[in-house]
């Protein structure tokens, strides 16, 4: 009896179906008979059945009040629907936001941009100033020849030798040197010559010492007549080597310049000596002039050697102007006094490669001492 009480929710509809379609079944002519209103035929009594005692049974169950289902066994709860947001994945937290420290702004180093745009600039002047000194050069240089030869007279080389000079601290510029013939004899035999005639001249400075990487020959024959006239005959002026100065095309370059005394902590001793000395130094000249007698150049000289038996010094010639009516100065005069006192150097044996020129575009006064005259020369000592 517990089974059926247990399961008395589905046992008592199917056993009333069961019931149900098993007294119709017994009645005669089936379903339909009932449905004609048939009276059954009357049966005999006899001993209950089985089926009998199956049916009180199940009427005397339904008679019964009908109780909550004992709750199933936990080994069949494993398969009951599992509550999927208890294991679904939970999401993970959103990270919290990092703040990212902005990049500082670049400093700028305001000073070491100015000194290396002043860097520049005196570059540039130095550079400009350079080609001025080479044209200026160039264009009172000449020398000439006799007929039909190729080696030139001696008269017109210093002028060439001082060109190279001034050339080698000048890289922004090549040298042209331009060969010519006069017009007698055969036109091509004129350009061949002339052409000899500016190679000769290179190959000469060159056996001097000159360095002569920035010069070229040019023959031009008698294309070019000088239009000289003198106490020679035209053919004589015609027959010549003149020198051009040609700028070069190249990138700009804004390498390091030789520092001045005093910015470096290793200088040698001598150079700091020749430092002072140089600082005293003045060489002066009569107004409008560019050289001094020799004799007044023993001061110089005794620097110059100086300077070549201290390893890392330079000398710097200034040449200065004066500014006053009348003296006919100005820029270039102070720069002529540079180069012609470079040449003296040179041709008294010292090397042209420890020495540099310069010139400021305007009048300076001696510092302290503005009672003394501005046609001069001052000294500096370079150290590289």
């Amino acid at each position: 009896m517990g089974f059926l009480k247990n399961n008395i929710s589905w046992i008592a509809p199917t056993g009333a179906i069961i019931a149900v379609g098993f007294m119709v079944s017994t009645m005669p002519n089936g379903i339909s008979g009932v449905l004609q209103n048939q009276t059954p035929e009357p049966r005999v009594d006899a001993a209950p059945s089985d089926l009998d005692q199956l049916s009180a049974t199940v009427v005397a169950a339904l008679a019964e009040p009908v109780t909550a289902a004992a709750p199933m066994p936990d080994s069949v709860t494993r398969n009951a629907p599992v509550d999927l947001l208890e294991i679904a994945p939970r999401p993970e937290s959103a990270p919290e936001p990092v703040a990212l420290a902005a990049a500082p702004a670049p400093q700028v180093d305001t000073e070491a941009a100015a000194a290396f745009f002043n860097a520049a600039q005196d570059k540039l002047a130095v550079a400009n100033a350079c080609g001025e000194d080479l044209k200026a050069l160039a264009a009172q240089a000449r020398i000439h020849f006799p007929a039909g030869a190729a080696a030139g007279e001696e008269a017109g080389f210093n002028a060439a030798r001082l060109i190279g000079i001034v050339a080698k601290d000048c890289p922004g510029f090549a040298v042209r040197v331009e060969g010519h013939s006069d017009a007698s004899g055969d036109p091509v035999s004129n350009q061949r010559l002339s052409e000899q005639r500016a190679k000769a001249v290179i190959t000469r400075l060159g056996a001097s010492g000159i360095d002569t990487t920035q010069f070229f020959a040019v023959g031009y024959g008698d294309k070019r007549p000088s239009g000289l006239t003198g106490p020679e005959s035209s053919a004589y002026y015609d027959r010549r080597v003149e020198f051009s100065i040609v700028e070069r095309v190249q990138q700009a370059s804004f390498s390091a310049q030789p520092k001045p005394w005093g910015s470096d902590r290793n200088v040698a001793a001598c150079a700091r000596d020749l430092a002072q000395q140089a600082q005293q130094m003045r060489q002066f000249y009569a107004p409008g002039t560019i050289t001094v007698p020799v004799g007044e150049l023993r001061a110089v000289y005794d620097l110059a050697a100086s300077v070549t038996r201290c390893d890392g010094a330079r000398l710097r010639l200034v040449g200065q102007h004066e500014n006053q009516p009348g003296t006919r100065e100005g820029p270039a005069t102070g720069r002529l006094r540079a180069l012609a006192m470079m040449n003296s150097l040179v041709a008294a044996g010292y090397p042209g490669d420890r020495i540099l020129i310069g010139a400021p575009s305007r009048s300076v006064d001696v510092p302290g001492q503005p009672g003394l005259p501005n046609s001069r020369i001052d000294f500096q000592i370079i150290v590289d």
